[in-house]
């Protein structure tokens, strides 16, 4: 029976402290995201309720 993927190291080393400052900022700008999630749906509804409807042309 093979080893999980999660019982390797897929490095083969251990991350540099840069690497888990990288990893542990894109971790935050992704929770910031998902956070916002409902505060930029709504502002898409809002702005989608106020858009302008153009009117449909001709195909040629």
């Amino acid at each position: 029976m093979e080893a999980s993927y999660r019982e390797q190291s897929p490095l083969g080393r251990p991350l540099t402290p840069d690497e888990v400052r990288e990893v542990t900022h894109m971790a935050r700008r992704l929770a910031a995201i998902v956070l916002t999630e409902p505060a930029l749906n709504a502002n898409y509804v809002r702005a989608k309720e106020y858009s302008f409807a153009w009117p449909k042309t001709k195909e040629r």
